[in-house]
């Protein structure tokens, strides 16, 4: 899942977790490490986050009131009455604007966190505001009549949601090795190892016998020789596996005379 808050005034960054979260991650993850130091730095601010298990468990309420955060009293069941779901919904538009369809869901993730990046305090303020009159009841009016009344009498809040994503891991498979079809001696070549895999696997190069790391190697033939080997490991740190890719290359030595 991702994890943002946005306030009249301000917007957190967006926070990609891993797996579901359950109170203790909520604490842990997003509150300490998030959410308080926040508030510590607007105190007139009051926290509003929905009633899902991981809000309303013993140990989060007693973490929030060990480190006096003010908590927005909320209804049973109004998901809709939170203005953050408007901009949750212009987020969405967003990614699904893009042109280049998405090949997983780490990069829906990267994207998501691209795209919230780009969202305008102006434009969190219009959506919250603006659609929230429109599409919900007179209690969402009631509250940001309180929070849009004179400067002096002022509240505010911190509207605290998150989106739910499913990640998958997958992979390595099709590792293949791209790049020159031969090689010549003393002239450098540049190849890439890709993979499928969810996430993003590491790679690992065998080249003359050292080990090299990342997707791309430049490979320098400093012999005459025939021919030359080398390979990629492909590991995905989720998964475990493992898969590797071979490439023999003829290597040419237009300074080699055989006689």
């Amino acid at each position: 899942m991702v994890w943002g808050d946005v306030s009249q005034h301000h917007q957190t960054e967006l926070v990609v977790i891993a797996g579901n979260l359950n109170a203790m991650r909520y604490r842990e993850d997003i509150l300490l490490p998030h959410v308080v130091p926040f508030l510590q730095a607007h105190p007139d601010m009051t926290l509003q986050h929905d009633n899902a298990t991981s809000h309303t468990a013993r140990s989060v309420l007693d973490f929030l009131q060990d480190r006096n955060v003010s908590v927005l009293p909320w209804p049973a069941k109004s998901p809709d009455l939170n203005p953050i779901e408007y901009v949750w919904d212009l987020l969405d538009r967003r990614v699904r604007a893009r042109a280049i369809p998405l090949r997983n869901v780490w990069e829906l993730a990267g994207v998501l966190v691209e795209e919230w990046g780009n969202i305008s305090q102006q434009e969190v303020q219009f959506v919250s505001i603006v659609e929230s009159c429109v599409h919900t009841n007179m209690y969402t009016l009631s509250l940001l009549k309180i929070n849009t009344v004179d400067s002096e009498r002022t509240f505010h809040f911190l509207l605290s949601s998150g989106l739910m994503l499913t990640f998958l891991s997958d992979g390595p498979s099709n590792v293949t090795i791209s790049g020159p079809g031969a090689l010549e001696v003393g002239v450098k070549a540049s190849f890439k190892c890709i993979a499928q895999c969810s996430p993003s696997c590491s790679y690992t190069w065998s080249v003359y016998g050292r080990t090299m790391h990342g997707s791309v190697v430049d490979i320098t033939v400093n012999r005459h020789v025939a021919t030359e080997s080398f390979s990629c490991e492909a590991h995905n740190t989720i998964t475990g596996k493992t898969a590797t890719a071979n490439e023999t290359l003829s290597v040419t030595d237009s300074h080699w005379c055989g006689c």
